[in-house]
């Protein structure tokens, strides 16, 4: 089983920072909107079966399926944090 945090460097002629999702950045994210995996799927565009596998940890996910989850959690109010002592977590926009 994967258990490391996935890692997506953007290309070097595009700036902008790194992006990560975790399993459980991504179960909990989900967890926080209510979503079933059906309606993330939906949503993100992502299919089921990828899902349950970077869920699960038993794949690393590709780059543009990070970007479209992350883009599509951001857009429902949820947010990475990256305070120092809090990396990995999420919450929902204007939670603490």
């Amino acid at each position: 089983m994967i258990t490391r945090r996935f890692l997506v460097s953007r290309p070097a002629t595009q700036s902008g920072p790194r992006y990560s999702l975790s399993p459980a950045q991504c179960r909990a994210a989900r967890a926080l909107l209510a979503w079933t995996l059906d309606e993330l799927a939906d949503r993100s565009k992502v299919s089921k079966n990828t899902l349950n596998n970077l869920e699960t940890g038993k794949t690393l996910p590709q780059a543009s399926t990070i970007d479209a989850l992350r883009a599509c959690f951001e857009a429902a109010g949820i947010e990475f944090i990256t305070e120092p002592g809090r990396e990995g977590a999420v919450r929902r926009t204007g939670q603490d």
